[in-house]
């Protein structure tokens, strides 16, 4: 049994601004000839989001899906994907004092930072956008700031949308994270993490590549995640857990050419 978990956007699913190659079709076709793969999306869409996806792109349904940057799981059943409750009891007891109005109402939005919209937003997610390059990091140091002054047990995750060209903030409860909920699914499951593998390209997939699991960072990853996952990982020594693409032979590295890429790298394939 594996697991593989991939993240969606300019991971598996070729929506940047490098040229596709048309592997997402291949990847699918590669994952059928491993034995028992449990196929995870790891996302930061909400399950709205990720079915508008899947009218744009040929993706099956995975065995689960974990979205909202790591806040909710979901379960297929039936064809269809439906909350998986054990997560949320988990998240509700591992973080009984977690209250989104204290952050919301303390934190000052401006013109470089303001909340995402109202769909993106759940019980344990606080999204803003951000903007201006030069602020980008005086506003994070801010937040971080604000969290651990008001002791809130939470993780402040940063990335960028270069589609959008803008800064997204999340902050999410210290468990309810893309790692978190892909060590709870691992648990949940009775398997290691040498039984799973992670994909991804950004900022909000840094702790999940570096977590210990084995992780995949695609080459068209912005070259700043790319040098700060290496230097993470080189630090934790955990340097041969990460693989990046290069783009070998027919594979292009980028998107999900890269993750089969990876796969191979790791003997998965």
């Amino acid at each position: 049994m594996i697991l593989i978990a991939t993240d969606l956007d300019r991971t598996l699913l070729p929506n940047g601004t490098e040229k596709d190659d048309m592997s997402l079709e291949l990847f699918y076709k590669e994952i059928k000839k491993i034995k028992s793969p449990i196929l995870v999306y790891v996302t930061g869409r909400s399950l709205q989001l990720f079915k508008d996806a899947q009218k744009e792109f040929p993706l099956i349904q995975p065995n689960y899906l974990i979205g909202s940057v790591g806040t909710e799981i979901y379960i297929k059943k039936d064809a269809e994907m439906v909350t998986y409750e054990n997560y949320k009891v988990y998240l509700e007891k591992e973080h009984p004092n977690w209250n989104r109005n204290i952050i919301v109402e303390g934190i000052s939005q401006n013109e470089t930072m303001y909340l995402q919209e109202d769909e993106v937003q759940n019980q344990f997610k606080v999204s803003y956008y951000t903007r201006g390059i030069s602020s980008t990091k005086k506003t994070i140091k801010t937040v971080k700031s604000f969290v651990k002054k008001n002791k809130i047990r939470a993780e402040v995750i940063y990335s960028f949308d270069p589609i959008k060209n803008i800064g997204l903030i999340d902050i999410l409860p210290l468990k309810a994270t893309k790692k978190g909920a892909l060590e709870f699914l691992i648990n949940e499951l009775g398997i290691t993490k040498e039984d799973a593998i992670f994909a991804g390209d950004s900022g909000n997939d840094l702790l999940a590549l570096t977590s210990g699991i084995r992780s995949i960072l695609v080459k068209n990853a912005r070259d700043e995640v790319k040098k700060e996952a290496w230097r993470i990982a080189q630090k934790m020594n955990i340097s041969d857990k990460l693989y990046i693409a290069k783009g070998e032979g027919e594979l292009s590295g980028n998107y999900a050419s890269g993750v089969l890429e990876g796969l191979q790298h790791f003997d998965i394939l």
